[in-house]
């Protein structure tokens, strides 16, 4: 599939203008996302929608892109883009016009709080890998649109492409769109106690039940009986992927 950066930025969402003087807070603003991507395992870029294009990438999601620079990549979108498949990058524009129409239509001072997430195939050397995307607005122009945005990419807890939601930060509810129905419905978020994100955290630290049973202060049994519970309340099937969902969507 062909792509021209008119369908990842619609003329009619273009911002108009940026004043030179907010052009200094930019860099400070991409030496501390350097500075966060350092330590963290997941693939960071900035995204910048006034020269629309990225004007940060982190050397992970760099070298997922293969063989190519930093510079490349960050002028190009499509060494990005060619890596996803034609189904998901037609989801990935649908995303990106009903996002902006999403951000639009909330006061210019809310629009910082929300992110919208989504899952995508990445394909990288014949492996196919879904992957999860957060993208969160961090900076408004003077006209109060979306001017850079924070993307945020790691492995996915979920099990096929879409899942396209928005949620403000500290709301007990959030914002899912039907891909294919072309709609908005408000979910509760999922809630998990004490003792299920204990479970949890242990676990992503390697600990067996049977020594999270005596952390806890619960029977082997007990704990098991949680676990269990704790996957339906996922939709999940393992560990690993409970880790995963509970990272994703913010529960611990």
């Amino acid at each position: 599939m062909e792509i021209n950066v008119r369908d990842i930025f619609p003329s009619e969402y273009m911002l108009r203008h940026v004043y030179q003087e907010d052009f200094e807070k930019v860099k400070t603003i991409i030496q501390s996302v350097k500075t966060f991507a350092k330590s963290s395992h997941q693939y960071i870029y900035l995204l910048d929608y006034y020269n629309q294009k990225f004007i940060y990438t982190s050397d992970k999601l760099v070298a997922w892109c293969g063989k190519v620079c930093i510079e490349t990549l960050q002028s190009d979108f499509r060494f990005f883009w060619e890596h996803i498949p034609e189904e998901d990058q037609k989801m990935i524009m649908e995303v990106n016009k009903i996002g902006i129409d999403f951000y639009n239509n909330l006061i210019p001072e809310e629009r910082v709080n929300y992110t919208i997430s989504f899952d995508f195939y990445f394909r990288n050397k014949h492996i196919s890998r879904l992957v999860n995307h957060k993208l969160t607005p961090i900076m408004l122009a003077p006209d109060g649109h979306v001017w850079l945005a924070l993307g945020v990419i790691e492995m996915s807890a979920n099990k096929t492409s879409g899942n396209i939601m928005v949620q403000k930060e500290g709301k007990s509810s959030f914002y899912l769109y039907d891909y294919k129905k072309h709609s908005w419905s408000e979910e509760l978020t999922i809630h998990l106690n004490e003792v299920e994100q204990l479970i949890i955290t242990f676990s992503a630290q390697g600990y067996t039940v049977d020594e999270i049973a005596n952390k806890i202060c619960l029977s082997i049994d007990t704990t098991k009986g949680i676990k269990k519970k704790l996957f339906k309340k996922l939709g999940v099937s393992s560990i690993a992927e409970a880790i995963t969902y509970a990272v994703n969507y913010r529960l611990i």
